[in-house]
């Protein structure tokens, strides 16, 4: 009985600092999560242009959201994350959902870096990460397209 009298203020207070940490987790119901997808990239190119290096252009980016467990869970199609699945393992994200296309800031013939953006259609989700965030293509004029076909 002494033994467990012994040291009673701090058992009791490890007790309530347990019971209130235990409470505060729980409380957590629908905490922020982070999840990785992907989506397919449209390469279309900048009026006026075509990309010369089609191949170069990446079939797919992967989208890092940050929202809440359901809404993620939504997006994953219902299913709990497998934890025994692969890190690099991202489940698709489909058109309702997000677009991903091929943004040239400035369009010129030549060596060009095009941005790969992201149009999300999911209410209270962001975008913190695409993967890849820029490619470099060579866009060529039309009216030079059109030249080289002539001569050939």
């Amino acid at each position: 009985m002494t033994r467990l009298l012994n040291n009673w203020t701090i058992k009791l207070t490890s007790l309530i600092l347990a019971v209130a940490l235990w409470g505060h987790v729980r409380g957590e119901v629908n905490p922020l999560e982070t999840a990785s997808f992907t989506t397919k990239i449209e390469a279309r190119s900048p009026q006026g242009f075509a990309i010369a290096d089609t191949a170069r252009v990446p079939k797919t980016a992967r989208v890092t959201l940050r929202a809440t467990r359901s809404i993620l869970r939504e997006l994953k199609g219902g299913l709990p994350a497998n934890p025994l699945a692969p890190a690099d393992e991202a489940p698709p994200l489909g058109a309702p959902y997000a677009r991903a296309h091929l943004d040239f800031p400035v369009a010129k013939a030549g060596t060009a870096t095009a941005t790969v953006r992201v149009d999300l259609d999911v209410e209270d989700a962001e975008i913190i990460g695409i993967k890849p965030a820029d490619v470099v293509l060579t866009l060529i004029a039309e009216r030079e397209k059109g030249r080289k076909g002539e001569g050939e």
